[in-house]
């Protein structure tokens, strides 16, 4: 399946585009069409990704809705770049889907729902609410120059972890500001 920065390109080239907004979100999804083709460029190699999807065909009687149709997406380039493409652009696509989701992450907030809430179809003991703090890092008073040591710092610690793991502590770090 397509994530990342080959749906972007997906999302920003197709000719017929679908949007969804995601439950509890403000996050607007575009995806392809069924069987539209979009072309992508990476290293002076050209790539088509094409959307598809097939329906299962299973005649069940059930009380459950039925599956959706499974989507997917196909990746055709020529084969004489199928070594950069497995090694490099894949990998490029996913790192760029995995920076897009941390983005557009969302924090939420759980709370027990009341006893009278926990039976019945789909009821649930927790419900929650998005957690949108104005605060941040660089709204925080506090001395300058303590401030940039302690970035300094968190990076320094952000890219550590393998370090860490090889020493066998525990990564994690806290201040107390």
């Amino acid at each position: 399946m397509m994530t990342g920065v080959g749906s972007a390109i997906a999302g920003l080239m197709a000719k017929h585009l679908q949007a969804n907004v995601v439950q509890d979100s403000q996050v607007i999804v575009l995806t392809m069409a069924d069987n539209e083709e979009v072309i992508d460029e990476f290293e002076g190699i050209k790539l088509w990704w094409a959307s598809n999807h097939v329906v299962p065909n299973r005649q069940l009687i059930s009380f459950f809705p039925r599956e959706d149709a499974n989507r997917y997406f196909t990746l055709t380039f020529h084969k004489n770049y199928r070594d950069k493409i497995t090694n490099s652009y894949l990998k490029h696509v996913l790192d760029e889907g995995k920076a897009i989701t941390v983005k557009e992450r969302q924090r939420k907030l759980y709370t027990n729902n009341k006893s009278d809430n926990w039976h019945g179809y789909k009821q649930t003991k927790w419900s929650h609410v998005i957690f949108e703090h104005p605060a941040s890092f660089d709204t925080i008073a506090m001395d300058p120059n303590k401030k940039e040591e302690i970035l300094k710092d968190l990076i320094t610690f952000s890219k550590a972890k393998d370090y860490y793991a090889k020493i066998g502590k525990a990564w994690k770090r806290g201040y107390l500001l």
